[in-house]
């Protein structure tokens, strides 16, 4: 209904795929075909899913992309995690080997492939993380996560959540200037940042 209503604004729906919470490649493919009918989905989110236990055949987002639900439901392009400051719980060589196995299960099902980064306060972080992935994977695009506007309460639940662990870190080091990100959640400063690394 969500994704219905979004496609009925103008808007683009993107379904999050978590891939421990789906209990069979059924429901994967039939919640799949239905986004695709109902709301004309072309592109999917596939992250593994903050819980200990899969509750299904999918131990993490690599199985899900392996075993071809989305080409076969008529998914044309897909959005892979990308975590600049790492994970509170995955060790970075995991999510090295997840996203390569990942971008290759892409390519050999033709679906279009692009990293999408958590949230970050740390621009710099942003950067360097890009250019890592610009040396690894030439041409695979990366789409740079934002918080929107939100209260700063759950801004911080949702980075110690994330483990954004840098940002929360940089907000320490700023004192009242990370008072002042909190009360605006404006992300003006970390988009400027960001388009002057471009730039140069």
């Amino acid at each position: 209904a969500a994704m219905r209503a979004l496609r009925e604004a103008g808007l683009t729906p993107v379904p999050h795929l978590a891939a421990k919470r789906f209990a069979s490649r059924g429901e994967l493919a039939g919640f799949l075909r239905r986004a695709v009918d109902e709301a004309d989905v072309s592109r999917a989110l596939v992250i593994g899913g903050d819980i200990p236990h899969a509750q299904g055949p999918f131990a993490d987002s690599t199985a899900l992309m392996r075993s071809g639900a989305l080409a076969e439901a008529g998914i044309r392009g897909v959005l892979l995690a990308g975590y600049p400051e790492g994970h509170p719980v995955i060790p970075a060589e995991a999510i090295q080997t997840g996203l390569a196995a990942n971008l290759a299960s892409a390519r050999e099902q033709n679906l279009d492939a692009v990293i999408l980064t958590q949230f970050s306060f740390a621009p710099r972080r942003i950067a360097e993380y890009g250019a890592e992935i610009g040396r690894l994977y030439p041409g695979v695009p990366i789409v740079v996560g934002m918080a929107g506007p939100t209260n700063p309460l759950k801004l911080l639940q949702y980075a110690q959540r994330c483990g954004v662990g840098a940002s929360m870190r940089a907000l320490q080091a700023q004192g009242m200037q990370a008072v002042r990100l909190l009360v605006n959640t404006d992300p003006t400063d970390q988009l400027t940042a960001i388009a002057r690394h471009v730039a140069s």
